[in-house]
């Protein structure tokens, strides 16, 4: 490739020039003007790059930061308040921004809940500034939060953008593409003033999302981020020179600056599914000196032919300079935009995870997926005893051993980032060497790498070591990116393990509270079960009992308690046990229950909890039994026919504890089963309880033998049809033949 031409060999040209000035002045007066114009439309187009550089890099970071949103999403697809306030006051300190919707995804059918719980009704905007209820639709996309949690931007609360052709059209595309969407330049509410709106898709974690139905079927609101046009043109002018004018016009409306300005330079940038256009107009590059070149003299003509020369040169490096930092700005915010997603990726992927090892498992298949390391090794802190029980590893020849672990008062790194929270960089065969034992030894070709504590607020629950091929230490932003994983790792270890002793503790409780073993009694045949739900902290508060009294009769009882956990198991028995003291003193079905509503009504008791209560005469089957909130019991003969127990009613206990409650009464033929059940063995989500109720009776009919048989027959059939949700408490009496 040839070298560009120096100023020192142009020289010659220069007196070339100044020697044929007489002749020629105004040929030279031409070329020196056209030299100039072209200079000024490069420098111009340099200048219109940059500002769509800056432009381009901000969305990016703003991007990025509204892809973090889906973080935000619970389990139950669901985004706090709370938690996006937080979300958002970290990311409006992004220039330009000037404030961030949420947008609740509204069925009608969960309209009047979603009113009462937001405070407002859901409006349509008809006029600046005016609201009218909005008529019924299937789907309303409905602004439940706001920040800055101003009154400004509290007015537009309650307000459906399904309805809006511009906000409307922005949110389908991104909902379609799962990729956040600009809008065409709009009125912005909460300033008054033109500017844009970028919708960013919200979907349930864990929901697949690879076409578009399904990303429509998993979609659960937006993230808006308003950029007003003032702001935007702030961006674009950053490093700018003074008095150069910019403007963006999108599909020929313009969003910032002039729209005179379009006679200057101009480049287009695509930019969440818009395309703009970015002009530029420097200060005085329409002026030019033809007229002065053409009638100066020739030696006026000479000295400006020299120096246009010179400036032309400066001009040139100028434009290089600008390049390059052009291109540095973008790889650094195409490396932003990477780290953020692959902190969201992590983010979401741990949110899925409900054990220590699911955690460690999806913690180093995160790090292969961002860091591509060759060699890789997990260890969870155990206690009892005091050692770094090794789970998880990539690149360890032969794997590692079921038992594979180290003492935590070993001389090894990896057991100092565990006393010291500290993360450790390791480069360097001697620093491996230190690092981890020798039978988990990496490969030779590893070089640099770190040690990471996987910590949480109360202590290291863990470690994660990364190492690359290559001597090169790691760059800061590689160690800033590992560090910030391993944050989140060790929250998720925290948490987990918080979950499990939890469901240890419930489990336990419960186990002690529900009967061990139920009363014989002659001519009836008892048997229970408990089943836990699938989602969360399943144990909760359903629970059943049986007691033999003292006239010969049995009493029956199945009750559930609101809630999940340890308070609500320690609620149970609290019911269980006056429940039991109440039938053994001989009260009546609608008695008991009486008095255990006066008992539930104590505010540290169960306001609201459900209990069925019922009294069997086992030699003449006569049946006695009183409801609060229940649902009914069955009677299934042996022929398979059924029907619900439903005269006494009853609503909740301790809700009016002056209500009394009532008796009803039905007889069991010798072979006829009688089902108490809890609320999670019918109810099932977007289904009527009466469909729950028939399933649960045709189960009970497809069984035969002992009342043990039947409970577990009754049990498996449901939980193969459909998987437990909530707690399930059955208790079932078959008469005697």
């Amino acid at each position: 490739m040839a070298r560009p031409t120096s100023i020192r060999a142009k020289r010659p040209l220069a007196v070339a020039l100044v020697a044929l000035i007489v002749l020629g002045s105004g040929a030279l007066a031409a070329v020196v003007t056209l030299r100039e114009q072209r200079s000024d439309e490069r420098q111009g187009e340099a200048l219109a790059r940059e500002a769509r550089g800056n432009l381009n890099a901000s969305l990016v970071r703003m991007i990025a930061g509204l892809r973090a949103a889906a973080g935000l999403v619970s389990p139950a697809g669901a985004v706090t308040p709370e938690a996006f306030q937080a979300y958002g006051r970290g990311i409006l300190e992004q220039p330009g921004l000037a404030a961030l919707a949420l947008q609740e995804v509204v069925r009608h059918a969960e309209r009047a809940r979603f009113e009462r719980q937001l405070g407002r009704e859901i409006v349509d905007i008809v006029a600046p500034g005016r609201f009218e209820r909005a008529p019924r639709r299937d789907v309303y996309y409905v602004v439940s939060a706001v920040q800055p949690d101003v009154p400004r931007n509290r007015s537009i609360l309650g307000v459906d953008i399904s309805v809006d052709p511009l906000r409307s059209g922005a949110a389908r595309l991104a909902r379609d593409r799962g990729t956040p969407h600009l809008t065409a330049p709009i009125p912005l509410n909460t300033t008054g003033r033109t500017g844009v709106l970028v919708v960013a898709p919200l979907y349930r974690i864990g929901a697949p999302v690879g076409s578009v139905d399904e990303r429509r079927e998993a979609l659960v609101g937006f993230v808006t981020a308003a950029y007003g046009a003032p702001a935007l043109e702030e961006v674009a002018r950053a490093g700018l020179p003074d008095g150069t004018a910019v403007s963006v016009v999108d599909d020929g409306r313009p969003l910032v600056g002039d729209a005179r300005i379009p006679a200057g330079a101009a480049v287009q940038m695509r930019a969440a599914g818009r395309v703009w256009s970015v002009h530029v107009q420097r200060q005085g590059s329409s002026e030019y000196l033809l007229g002065g070149l053409v009638l100066g003299s020739g030696a006026l003509l000479a000295t400006l032919a020299w120096g246009l020369f010179s400036q032309a040169m400066r001009r040139e490096r100028a434009l290089q300079a600008a390049r390059q930092e052009e291109r540095q700005a973008r790889r650094e915010a195409l490396d932003a935009g990477r780290r953020a997603a692959a902190l969201q990726a992590l983010t979401a992927s741990l949110a899925r995870c409900r054990t220590r090892e699911d955690v460690v498992t999806t913690a180093l298949e995160r790090a292969g997926a961002t860091f591509d390391p060759v060699y890789a090794l997990a260890g969870l802190v155990e206690t009892a005893p005091d050692r770094l029980r090794l789970t998880g590893s990539v690149g360890v020849p032969g794997g590692l051993r079921a038992d594979a672990a180290i003492r935590l008062d070993a001389p090894l790194a990896v057991c100092r980032v565990v006393s010291t929270g500290a993360p450790i960089s390791l480069a360097g065969k001697h620093a491996w060497e230190d690092a981890v034992p020798a039978d988990v030894a990496p490969p030779q070709q590893v070089g640099a790498g770190a040690c990471l504590p996987l910590a949480g607020a109360t202590g290291v629950w863990g470690v994660l070591v990364l190492g690359s091929d290559g001597a090169a230490d790691w760059r800061p932003e590689e160690r800033e990116l590992a560090e910030a994983m391993a944050a989140q790792i060790g929250q998720a270890l925290e948490r987990t393990r918080l979950e499990e002793q939890e469901q240890e503790l419930v489990a336990t409780l419960q186990r002690t509270l529900l009967p061990l073993e139920l009363p014989h009694a002659d001519g009836v045949d008892l048997a229970g079960c408990y089943e836990p739900g699938a989602e969360g902290l399943n144990i909760g508060g359903d629970w059943y009992d049986a007691i033999a009294l003292p006239d010969g009769r049995v009493g029956l009882a199945v009750g559930d308690v609101v809630g999940h956990g340890p308070a609500a198991a320690a609620v149970m028995g609290q019911l269980r046990s006056a429940l039991r003291a109440f039938m053994l003193e001989g009260r009546d079905p609608a008695s008991a229950l009486g008095s255990l509503a006066q008992f539930a009504a104590d505010p540290s008791h169960a306001t609201g909890a459900t209990a069925v209560c019922a009294v069997l005469d086992p030699v003449s089957g006569e049946l006695e039994y009183a409801r609060a909130g229940h649902p009914p019991p069955l009677r299934v003969r042996p022929d398979g026919t059924w029907e619900m127990l439903d005269e006494a009613r009853g609503i909740p206990l301790g809700v009016f504890a002056g209500l009394g409650y009532t008796t009803g009464r039905a007889s069991l033929r010798h072979g006829d089963v009688l089902v108490l059940y809890s609320d999670g063995a019918v109810e099932r989500r977007g289904e009527a309880i009466d469909e729950g109720i028939a399933r649960l009776a045709a189960a009970v009919a497809a069984q035969h033998g002992s009342a043990q048989e039947v409970c577990d027959g009754v049990r498996d059939a449901l939980r193969a049809e459909v998987p437990f949700t909530d707690d399930v408490a059955l208790l079932v009496a078959r008469r005697a033949h």
